[in-house]
């Protein structure tokens, strides 16, 4: 296996169920949403979009964004699931990025602003299923822009070595 075919093996699967709840939340929430939780969105995708003056607030600001989508589908299972995702997505993505490349935070984060902002668009007309394809967009380009980087960086990047999950047996604690 290559190193690329062996990174996106580490990095896929976790964004690839993290997409795929999220893109169910979003379409959840074009059907559901009322227009505080439209405005609250509004809101989280400003500001998820707005200059930060570290990557945990711009991990924070992530969290607070997709959290609103959650809380929005008005299923508290699936919304539990997607915080609990994007919490091991962003952090993971959060602790690498403090140790090496801060400039791969914005290159992927940054860059898919005018994405989520279509999100927002797509749940306030209420259009479920445009909101669901473009979450998923959203999280392939998402996969494509981290595989990008690290095909930069080289296999010597130390920081993008460890796999996401020693990161979560590190950090995640289930059932105590």
């Amino acid at each position: 296996m290559s190193l690329t075919e062996e990174r996106k093996r580490l990095i896929h699967p976790e964004l690839g169920l993290l997409g795929a709840l999220n893109a169910y939340a979003a379409e959840l929430a074009a059907r559901h949403a009322t227009d505080d939780e439209i405005a609250a969105l509004a809101e989280a995708v400003v500001a998820a979009g707005e200059a930060v003056s570290s990557i945990e607030d711009a991990g924070d600001r992530l969290r607070r964004y997709f959290a609103a989508i959650a809380d929005a589908s008005h299923n508290t299972l699936l919304a539990a699931l997607c915080k609990f995702f994007t919490d091991v997505q962003i952090g993971f993505a959060v602790a690498h990025s403090t140790r090496a490349d801060n400039g791969g935070w914005s290159r992927i984060a940054g860059a898919l602003q005018p994405a989520r902002e279509g999100i927002v668009e797509a749940i306030s007309a209420r259009d479920p299923e445009r909101a669901a394809l473009l979450v998923r967009e959203y999280h392939a380009q998402a996969v494509e822009r981290v595989l990008s980087i690290r095909r930069e960086t080289g296999p010597e990047q130390e920081a993008f070595g460890e796999a996401p999950h020693d990161w979560l047996r590190a950090n995640i604690v289930l059932g105590g």
